[in-house]
């Protein structure tokens, strides 16, 4: 509702905007006074929208709803902001409703001091809570400028604490770390300085350098362990590094702090999946849809948990059944073209994928999808006809090598093919290595270098459970390299 409302209000000042730049001189002060309606406008939103905000919460803690909710959600480290001033009653004469008569007399110099005292407290304390209701509704330029005034006013920590975290928003690094580095210099208090550790672990985050935000988020978390987010944005941290064992420690603290985190169960679930413990991720996968029905990733976990227990036709319904009434959402239809990968039905892979591309024709995602299942097929103009151009757009630039890495080898550019793979040697996931591996060991095959393939395809079989493919192509280099045993072995155990 507020974001129509503001978009609406975005649409006024833009078409003022516009207008402004031919306007002649009668007809500004009509866009003025326009302008000032908008801006009263915004403001009464801002200001229902926090008295809501305070009445919820206020009937929250009176009657004990947080347990009849399903348990109250992590506070955040910075408190809730404090009430609005009022200098109504705090001088007597003062308020517009006060006897005429009745008047204290004060010296000059106070009684401007005072007033001026008053009036500058409620005027930050205005400019403070709009901060707090744009910062809410995720308007962090306008909450920039709110919390900058109060900070350049009065110094507040809290505004400061706030206004780094919307600079960290709006990716502006170098103001958000200024204003982090002066709120250590003025504070001791120990929930600010987990604050700015956090502003600092966000900005390393969102800037994809997961070890140095692991560091500060697991600081934050060991100084205050009953701080559940800060344990999942660890485990988020650790799992993109590849941290399996030590992502999954911090999402079961998580979940001991606040066993309704959702985002945590489903987040173990997916780890569980590639750790191999399916009961355990299966149940977590159901307790999320039980209070999350329409929770995408646990459907997608939940197919993938059904496909690894050997049900992919169960999996495949699945995930059909989600893409009916969810036919955007594009992990759904990236799964459902890998379990056809999986069953050596390659053609079905890419029926599926070019259905996703009728319905969304830039997701980048899907064509590199695409262009892997028509490498892998043969089908090697196809592959770099789908991939032209993409790579540099796709979300998963690792998958985008070795998409890229196959199509370069089977054109004979050996040399293209092996700097691609290392590209996606680098991703941190396993089966990403592993594909990337045994490619690299078919390429080494494709110009004889058979005793070097064989490294790469063993550390390729290594990496996860028997496949068929990197065994039987094991075998055939074994018999190449005149090693009947071992081509044998390789050759039974492929079958």
């Amino acid at each position: 509702m507020f974001e129509t409302a503001f978009a609406m209000l975005f649409r006024a000042v833009q078409r003022i905007r516009d207008q402004l730049e031919t306007a002649d001189e009668a007809l500004k002060p009509y866009l003025a006074e326009e302008l000032l309606c908008l801006q009263r406008l915004g403001e009464r939103w801002v200001e229902r929208w926090l008295a809501l905000e305070d009445q919820i919460q206020e009937l929250f803690e009176t009657h004990g709803l947080y347990d009849a909710a399903g348990g109250p959600d992590p506070p955040g480290l910075c408190p809730p902001p404090a009430p609005k001033a009022s200098s109504s009653g705090a001088f007597p004469g003062a308020a517009g409703d006060a006897d005429p008569g009745w008047t204290v007399k004060l010296p000059a110099w106070n009684e401007a001091g005072c007033l001026a005292d008053v009036w500058e407290t409620e005027a930050m304390a205005v400019n403070l809570r709009k901060g707090f209701g744009y910062y809410d509704l995720k308007m962090y330029e306008h909450a920039v400028r709110f919390f900058q005034r109060v900070v350049t006013a009065t110094g507040d920590p809290l505004a400061r604490i706030y206004l780094a975290s919307a600079h960290a928003a709006l990716k502006q690094w170098p103001e958000a770390m200024r204003e982090v580095d002066a709120l250590r210099r003025q504070t001791d208090d120990p929930l600010l300085l987990a604050a700015c550790a956090e502003v600092e672990a966000d900005m390393c985050a969102a800037r994809g350098d997961w070890a140095a935000a692991a560091k500060g988020y697991e600081r934050i978390a060991r100084t205050m362990p009953q701080f559940a987010d800060a344990w999942y944005n660890l485990g988020v941290c650790l799992a993109k590094q590849g941290l399996r064992e030590e992502a999954a420690a911090a999402f079961l603290q998580a979940l001991k702090v606040y066993p309704g985190d959702v985002d945590a169960m489903y987040m173990l679930a997916a780890l569980d999946v590639q750790r191999g413990a399916l009961d355990r991720a299966e149940a977590l996968c159901n307790r999320v849809l039980r209070r999350r029905p329409d929770h995408p990733g646990a459907y997608v976990t939940r197919a993938q948990v059904l496909a690894a227990q050997g049900r992919r036709d169960q999996a495949a319904h699945l995930l059909r059944q989600w893409l009916r009434v969810h036919p955007h959402h594009g992990p759904a239809w990236g799964c459902l073209s890998w379990l056809h990968v999986a069953a050596g039905e390659l053609h079905m892979a890419a029926a599926v994928l070019k259905k996703r591309l009728s319905i969304q024709p830039d997701d980048n995602m899907a064509r590199v999808q695409l262009g892997l299942v028509y490498a892998f097929a043969g089908h090697v103009g196809e592959a770099e006809r789908v991939l032209q151009g993409v790579a540099d757009g796709c979300p998963d630039r690792s998958l985008a090598a070795v998409a890229l890495g196959r199509v370069l080898a089977a054109k004979g550019d050996h040399r293209g093919a092996y700097r691609e793979f290392a590209r996606a040697l680098r991703d941190p996931r396993r089966p990403v290595k592993r594909v990337a591996l045994y490619l690299w060991g078919c390429a080494l095959c494709q110009e004889g270098r058979f005793a070097e393939a064989e490294k790469y395809l063993r550390a390729s079989a290594v990496l996860g459970p028997r496949n068929p493919a990197i065994l039987a192509m094991l075998a055939r280099v074994s018999e190449r390299l005149g090693c009947a045993v071992d081509a044998k072995l390789y050759g039974n155990a492929s079958e």
